[in-house]
């Protein structure tokens, strides 16, 4: 997939409380509001493998958008290259709307660049966990000098509610970032 945009969110693909399985594919140039390629919502799951995106923007999470309740994402030996956000994660960003969660393994980050405002170079989350096992992570820029690859916050929702943030770094390895 290649090219594409929207105005709404996910640039490339747009899951709503369905499963999504993605292998050995190609999301590239493509620009969605909230996902430059894939937003989840709902009690959406995706699971990503053997794939790779490639210039990739949105103001919210270059990649991946995950704002469902519920919804999760599992990404695994995948490659990240030149995508880019403004506002939250150049790869991707979790869920502003109750739990959610992302785990990434044997990926591989690089030249994701975060623009203007707030955090997180490569992977952002709001509220749910986000895990990251044996990912490499190669000259990735957050414009803001904070944040920088990773980054959880746990401030209160649109709902009202403050939900548990956390998660797991696991045999990464960060090169050249800044």
């Amino acid at each position: 997939v290649s090219g594409c945009s929207v105005k709404g969110t996910g640039g490339a693909i747009y899951s709503s409380m369905s499963t999504l399985v993605l292998k050995g594919s190609t999301v590239s140039e493509c620009y969605g509001v909230a996902g430059g390629a894939i937003h989840l919502s709902g009690d959406a799951v995706a699971e990503v493998y053997e794939s790779s995106f490639d210039k990739n923007t949105s103001p919210d999470g270059g990649c991946f958008g995950n704002d469902g309740k519920g919804s999760m994402l599992y990404v695994n030996e995948c490659l990240f290259t030149g995508n880019k956000a403004t506002n939250y994660g150049g790869v991707f960003r979790g869920a502003t709307h109750g739990k959610t969660g992302a785990f990434f393994n044997n990926c591989r980050f690089r030249d994701n660049i975060l623009t203007q405002n707030n955090t997180g170079s490569c992977l952002y989350m709001k509220t749910g966990y986000l895990c990251v096992n044996n990912c490499s992570f190669y000259d990735n820029a957050n414009l803001n000098n904070y944040g920088r690859e990773l980054n959880w916050s746990n401030p209160s929702n649109s709902d009202g509610k403050t939900y548990d943030t956390g998660g797991i770094v696991t045999n990464c390895t960060f090169y050249n970032d800044g």
